[in-house]
């Protein structure tokens, strides 16, 4: 794992951790770094103090993806081969409860303010709805074709999945947990990214495109095409910057969140998850 200063872009520490890391999630309150291996089904930590790893913790089959509360202190694993989210309390770094979702479930996000996490199903074109106060699935929310990433802006309560079969976003309404909107971008979108202090939606796909979507209106603004494939999107609101993995020629693409601009390339050995701590 690499760790990047924000202020220079420049790799700064590299982590040695396990094989096959496809999951990051950041607490900024505790500093603490969970990261996810497929390949033994552990979810490190990391005091991003001294960048090293603390402790380890067994979760499910597969874990794919990580999204962390940070007001509650509680992490949520997808676990892809054993259909469930692992919950971990970040006081004592234990799982204290598994959740079953819909099968093979890819993609998380969650809303701190209200406590949701958010759960896609590729193959059931589902995303499932978690509360966070009980650990039990409230509802599920059916999206077009093949969901694989999601994003939420808290401050509007919305929340972005990115369908790969279909070339677009499903909005849900995070208090109706119904499909709101739906907005077409390039083909193959996979994973997605939102600033809510701007109100942008970042997404990328599979053909190298990133597409910029305005949040007010739900229309795309701007395409930025980068010639490979793409993967996870992390923001911080507080530089406006976003960071793009781009596993296949090695690099994190920086985006400026104002020009809507490339402005830095930074050479990364095959990344494919990233998060940020603002």
């Amino acid at each position: 794992m690499t760790v990047i200063d924000g202020y220079t872009n420049s790799a700064i520490a590299t982590i040695s951790v396990a094989p096959n890391l496809l999951g990051i999630a950041v607490n900024p309150k505790t500093n603490k770094i969970f990261v996810a291996s497929t390949t033994d089904n552990i979810v490190y930590v990391i005091d991003g103090f001294t960048n090293t790893v603390i402790t380890s913790i067994p979760v499910g089959n597969g874990p794919i993806d990580i999204a962390v509360n940070p007001f509650t202190n509680r992490i949520y694993v997808v676990n892809v081969f054993s259909n469930n989210v692992s919950v971990i309390n970040g006081f004592t770094d234990a799982v204290i409860a598994m959740v079953p979702v819909g099968f093979t479930p890819q993609g998380i996000a969650i809303n701190p303010i209200t406590n949701r996490i958010y759960v896609s199903s590729t193959p059931e074109s589902n995303v499932y709805v978690i509360d966070g106060d009980t650990n039990t699935v409230i509802t599920s929310v059916s999206v077009v074709s093949g969901p694989v990433g999601l994003a939420v802006n808290p401050l509007t309560n919305a929340v972005y999945v990115a369908n790969r079969g279909a070339s677009d976003i499903s909005v849900i309404h995070g208090i109706t947990n119904k499909v709101v909107h739906t907005i077409f971008v390039q083909p193959s979108p996979i994973f997605v990214g939102v600033n809510p202090l701007i109100n942008r939606i970042y997404v990328s796909d599979l053909n190298g495109n990133i597409s910029v979507i305005d949040g007010f209106t739900n229309l795309v603004i701007q395409n930025i095409p980068q010639g490979f494939a793409l993967r996870k999107v992390a923001v911080n609101p507080l530089t406006n910057a976003v960071y793009i993995a781009q596993d296949f020629v090695n690099n994190i693409l920086v985006l400026n969140g104002i020009t809507n601009t490339i402005n830095v390339i930074i050479g990364i050995n095959n990344p494919f998850a990233i998060a940020v701590n603002p």
